[in-house]
């Protein structure tokens, strides 16, 4: 029996001696580990400060913006100094008109635009379609760069490059939709 025991001692021993390895972690378990630290960071971060956190005492709403139709005298000018100025090539927001690759350019009555009316709803550089019941061959998208004279209201006025290749004179009743 003491033979016994003393293996036993002897392998308690032995054991206790001997340091114990310390356990290799896998590859998940770093991950897993890795995911929680950034979990904690954030939420110390953040401090509950999310964009998916809904306000309190609000409903959610879905707002649903329509096009903003406005009815308009609609003329067309041309870039010449007799009807543009000293600086024909050159539009109130400081768009330089290229003649050799036409736009679609347009100019609003300051009434129409933010910059100076209160109640204007339009920005220079904003993309608008002009309907035209009468010439529809100009009915299409137009890029507002310039603003009329102080004295014209509730107007558009489509800039035409070449009157010669489209002679089109005249004023007519339209309309202007701002697509949200």
């Amino acid at each position: 029996m003491e033979n016994k025991n003393e293996r036993f001692a002897d392998l308690i021993s032995a054991i206790r001696k001997t340091p114990k390895q310390p356990q290799k972690l896998s590859v998940m378990t770093y991950g897993v580990l890795f995911l929680l630290g950034l979990l904690i960071v954030s939420l110390l971060f953040f401090e509950g400060k999310t964009a998916l956190k809904k306000p309190q005492n609000e409903k959610a709403e879905i707002v649903v913006k329509k096009d903003t139709i406005i009815n308009v005298s609609i003329t067309v000018f041309h870039p010449t100094t007799k009807e543009c100025g000293k600086y024909p090539l050159l539009c109130a927001d400081g768009y330089k008109i290229n003649i050799n690759k036409p736009e679609r350019v347009i100019g609003l009555s300051r009434d129409l635009l933010k910059q100076y009316s209160k109640t204007g709803i339009f920005d220079f550089g904003e993309a608008v379609y002009i309907t035209i019941p009468n010439a529809p061959y100009l009915n299409n998208w137009y890029i507002i760069h310039t603003a009329c004279a102080n004295d014209i209201h509730n107007r558009v006025d489509i800039l035409i490059f070449n009157p010669t290749v489209c002679d089109v004179r005249g004023c007519w009743a339209g309309t202007i939709r701002k697509h949200f």
